[in-house]
């Protein structure tokens, strides 16, 4: 038997729930296998303690707290109203994503394709900056980060 069937077993095998001929088998195992005997002492040793405390009986009114409390159990949430939150709204969330991105994905192209027909190609330098956008950058005043950001994109394709 492998030590991981074992331990899963250990308190069974403690109180005595198990068949005999798989009680066996355990005990011939824990006298090979020093881990899995460490273990059942261990174990052992917290029953052991557990059996030294002093039983406590709860009072009448503790039980009948606990039928009331179970006599207030609220109903079950009705079966389609898990469908929806665990099916319905995330379906939906991704549907209207995805209709948002073929819309962007269609419309971007349109007018891409419209503004790139009705431009006459330029220099590659120019057209770099265009596609960049940083045509809007022409008005910067000198010094400034634009500036700078403007130099090193014309400086790169010369």
């Amino acid at each position: 038997m492998k030590c991981r069937f074992i331990k899963k077993r250990l308190s069974a095998y403690l109180d005595g729930e198990l068949p005999e001929e798989e009680g066996k088998r355990i005990s011939d195992h824990l006298k090979f296998c020093p881990r899995c005997a460490a273990e059942v002492q261990e174990l052992q040793g917290v029953w052991d303690l557990l059996g030294t405390w002093e039983r406590v009986e709860p009072t009448p009114f503790l039980w009948e707290k606990v039928r009331k409390r179970v006599a207030e159990k609220p109903s079950p949430v009705p079966f389609w109203e898990g469908l929806i939150d665990r099916y319905v709204v995330p379906a939906a969330v991704t549907a209207v994503l995805i209709v948002g991105l073929v819309i962007g994905i269609h419309f971007g192209n349109r007018l891409y394709s419209t503004a790139f027909e009705s431009r006459v190609l330029e220099s590659p330098e120019v057209e770099f900056v265009n596609v960049l956008g940083l045509g809007t950058l022409d008005d910067i005043p000198e010094g400034s980060l634009g500036e700078t950001l403007l130099a090193l994109t014309q400086t790169n394709q010369q």
